[in-house]
């Protein structure tokens, strides 16, 4: 290789390493809170808790509860990717003689409504009104959009897992929700948001959870995104080529001596 062509390429380099630090120092953080967020109630197929607080578990009778939460992605400017995603709530009731239990966020695969049901802090649902996503129905009131699965259709692989305790704040996060969210970005008709579950196969595993109509905002839901442009492929292609270029310049200059 000509001295001056490998000198170009060095010199070079260093310039379009620096675009590409460059656009991951444009990361930036965002804070969402849900646009919908629900109950499910297994043993009260009609009943919700579109305006109350949410349910996860196993009640101490035996009875499944399951929470739904979507976010609304479209302020997030076209061209930026999410790199980390951390959901966090906070539970501010446990069944009585709770263990710590398993929490799972599954990407839920059908659409579905919130309405205005509160059961008014209880640990039941309240009589669901017509839209409202219910055990059996994605939109109480019509026939023809029961669950594919009753109790929410999603995915059964988990997008994020953690452990809760006591009442306090808990967060998810991994590489499986930066996916999800990605793939909602790409593809907006396909977020239907996540599917909430507990420990349900033991009783007494329940947890309750602030929705986002809490009155107090720190305590709602929240999805703190980290994102960052996504690099012009142009960027890649240039560095490659001189990374490559530099490789065989140096091992012809090495054999040459």
């Amino acid at each position: 290789m000509p001295t001056m062509c490998l000198r170009s390429v060095v010199m070079a380099l260093p310039a379009v390493l620096m675009g590409v630090a460059a656009s991951s120092a444009l990361a930036d953080v965002i804070v969402l809170k849900p646009s919908q967020d629900t109950s499910l109630f297994g043993d009260e197929v009609n009943y919700a808790s579109g305006a109350g607080d949410l349910f996860i578990g196993n009640t101490a009778g035996s009875s499944i509860r399951r929470s739904l939460l979507r976010f609304d992605l479209s302020a997030i400017d076209a061209g930026m990717k999410v790199i980390d995603a951390s959901l966090t709530v906070v539970v501010n009731r446990v069944a009585a003689g709770a263990f710590t239990a398993p929490a799972t966020l599954h990407r839920v695969t059908q659409s579905w409504g919130e309405g205005g049901s509160n059961p008014g802090g209880s640990g039941g649902g309240d009589q669901a009104a017509d839209g409202e996503a219910t055990w059996t129905l994605r939109f109480f009131g019509d026939a023809t959009s029961a669950w594919t699965t009753p109790g929410a259709s999603y995915d059964t692989d988990a997008s994020a897992s953690t452990v809760l305790g006591g009442t306090g704040s808990y967060s998810w996060t991994g590489a499986g929700m930066v996916s999800d969210l990605n793939d909602w970005l790409a593809n907006p008709a396909s977020n239907y948001g996540w599917a909430l579950i507990g420990d349900e196969t033991n009783a007494r595993s329940a947890r309750r959870i602030y929705s986002r109509e809490t009155s107090q905002d720190f305590l709602r839901p929240q999805l703190e995104l980290t994102l960052a442009p996504i690099p012009e492929p142009s960027t890649y292609a240039m560095f490659g080529v001189g990374a490559l270029i530099l490789a065989l310049g140096l091992r012809r200059s090495s054999n040459q001596r």
